[in-house]
């Protein structure tokens, strides 16, 4: 298992992009997790919590939705998400800042994709989203050096996520040979312990 890392790792690790959503290796799940989504017909207003380069954003953006904000905490990912997607709204907080969790209020509907598991604080993250709002994570089941948890079956991410979300839909999905993605989509519920 690995250990929580600061900003700097990622930096160093991430670099740019060089890819396009439609070349990423995380391809379906972006796909999964776009089609949760309500219409960008709808104007939802989208908050994409651990957004690094944008490449899930970009998807979004193809598709229509406008109203959009990326949150993270690596400073070079968020100047490459400016300079590639000018149009959306870029933030280098830390979610460690109670002032960054107090964005949650700004959306209503909270993406946390492939970034629980890299922080030690997951569940304090989950609990400040506002009652009522949507949420749609991802989590992984396999080791990652950057990983501080992965879950061996959904219903280990379900046990985890559930006591601070109604959860009303759950999937597993399969990237490589023995390694899964669970994504959960659901309601804050109004629990804080």
């Amino acid at each position: 298992m690995g250990r929580e890392r600061n900003a700097q790792w990622y930096e160093r690790r991430m670099g740019e992009a060089r890819y396009e959503w439609y070349a990423s290796p995380f391809l379906l799940v972006y796909i999964k997790v776009a089609a949760a989504l309500p219409s960008p017909f709808l104007a939802p207003v989208l908050m994409d919590v651990g957004c690094g380069n944008g490449i899930f954003a970009s998807l979004l953006y193809g598709l229509g939705y406008l109203n959009y904000t990326g949150i993270d905490f690596n400073a070079k990912a968020i100047l490459h998400c400016q300079r590639k997607l000018p149009d959306y709204r870029w933030l280098h907080r830390d979610l460690k800042n109670p002032q960054t969790l107090r964005l949650f209020r700004t959306a209503h509907h909270l993406i946390f994709m492939e970034v629980l598991e890299h922080i030690e604080n997951d569940l304090q993250v989950i609990r400040n989203v506002p009652r009522g709002r949507n949420i749609y994570l991802t989590v992984p089941s396999y080791d990652s050096e950057g990983h501080v948890r992965i879950f061996a079956t959904m219903d280990e991410a379900v046990e985890r996520y559930i006591p601070y979300m109604d959860i009303g839909n759950k999937q597993a999905i399969e990237l490589w040979e023995n390694k899964k993605w669970f994504f959960l989509r659901g309601k804050r519920n109004g629990n804080t312990v």
